[in-house]
């Protein structure tokens, strides 16, 4: 679904429905079909259903939309530009989503502490 902007684009808005969006390929469920289509059972309850639920969150690059967005409590993290897609940029919201979680790293807590625990580097043989 990130593999491209175009792509990135039409799947992460397929299911938004607000004003700054409206008319822009929303209520397709374009991504849930490729899931689905791949194998993944995202509607019954379990990791599959968690981890699509965890892949359609959003993130701000603007400090400013993430402390309205989420509260005085938030986490700031880094990552390469290149493991990153822009989906609502043009909103106002400065809204990105995340390729590669295990790219990420811990920069800032905000008004919580976190246990961050960085994904399992994979090997191949």
């Amino acid at each position: 679904m990130l593999s491209d902007s175009v792509l990135s684009f039409n799947t992460i808005h397929d299911g938004v429905k607000r004003s700054e969006t409206d008319g822009l390929r929303h209520g397709t469920w374009l991504g849930d079909t490729m899931a689905t289509q791949a194998g993944l059972d995202i509607e019954s309850p379990g990791f599959a259903k968690d981890l699509w639920h965890a892949a359609q969150q959003g993130y701000s690059l603007d400090p400013v939309i993430g402390v309205r967005k989420f509260g005085p409590h938030h986490v700031v993290m880094k990552t390469p530009l290149s493991n990153i897609r822009l989906t609502t940029f043009f909103a106002g919201e400065s809204e990105v989503k995340i390729i590669d979680p295990s790219r990420l790293s811990l920069v800032e807590a905000v008004g919580c502490q976190v246990e961050f625990i960085p994904p399992m580097e994979w090997t191949t043989k």
